[in-house]
């Protein structure tokens, strides 16, 4: 009964932290480049055998095994604006971030009164010899991105876009809310991709998905909570011979 009990409370448990990642995913949905955030459950007893390599009872309950990002492709909507743009690929813009390089697929750039090309948060963009800049007397409207990345302005060439990619698209360790670091020893490789300016790739979430995990995780709870109230009236019965 008291492994029924613990069964049911981390049931609540996985259910309440699915409920969040869900409301998370939902509340970025308008936000260009973003990657929902998926779980994969597993059995507590799994867990706790594989941790001392030993057989371990079933009826444990379950846990968050790991929070993975989906990195599907979002849709890519025209905005005609030059300092939008989209990758169509696999493949991540490099931006430079405080303790080194980030990646991410939120081409939303802004200029700053010194011409560097920025991204919403203010990291330089970078190109394959540094951070990206417009050369004096230059502006935004006559920026030109080539399909391969190679950016000019005022015909003149002025970089070519770090596009990069990776083997292995879980090693990637989410550092912002559209923003990717990889570990030391995870190496980026040259990015096979094109480029699409004017255009902005939106979030891979699914409104219509979401809600329906929603449900799901909303029915896990109650499901769970009816199990902890009908032990606990078991327990109180047994415990208690007038009831």
């Amino acid at each position: 009964m008291l492994s029924g009990l613990y069964s049911a409370a981390t049931a609540l448990s996985v259910a309440e932290h699915n409920q969040e990642l869900i409301a998370h995913n939902l509340a970025h949905i308008n936000v260009p480049g973003f990657r929902r955030s998926v779980v994969a459950i597993e059995s507590f007893d799994n867990t706790l055998d594989a941790y001392y390599n030993a057989d371990s009872p079933l009826g444990h309950g379950s846990q968050i095994a790991e929070v993975a990002t989906d990195f599907s492709p979002g849709n890519n909507v025209e905005t005609g604006r030059k300092l939008d743009v989209a990758i169509i690929g696999d493949g991540f813009f490099t931006v430079q971030g405080p303790e080194g390089p980030l990646y991410t697929r939120n081409g939303g750039w802004q200029v700053t009164e010194t011409g560097a090309i920025v991204t919403s948060t203010g990291m330089p963009v970078l190109a394959q010899d540094g951070p990206l800049a417009l050369p004096d007397g230059l502006f935004s409207d006559q920026l030109l991105i080539a399909p391969d990345g190679a950016v000019s302005a005022g015909g003149q060439q002025i970089g070519q876009l770090r596009l990069v990619t990776f083997a292995d698209l879980s090693q990637l360790v989410p550092a912002g809310t559209t923003l990717f670091t990889a570990p030391p020893e995870v190496i980026p490789q040259e990015g096979n991709v094109l480029v699409r300016q004017g255009a902005r790739e939106q979030s891979n979430v699914s409104p219509v998905g979401e809600l329906v995990q929603m449900i799901i995780a909303m029915r896990q709870h109650e499901a769970a909570q009816r199990v902890l109230h009908t032990i606990d009236q078991a327990i109180q019965q047994n415990t208690n011979p007038q009831a």
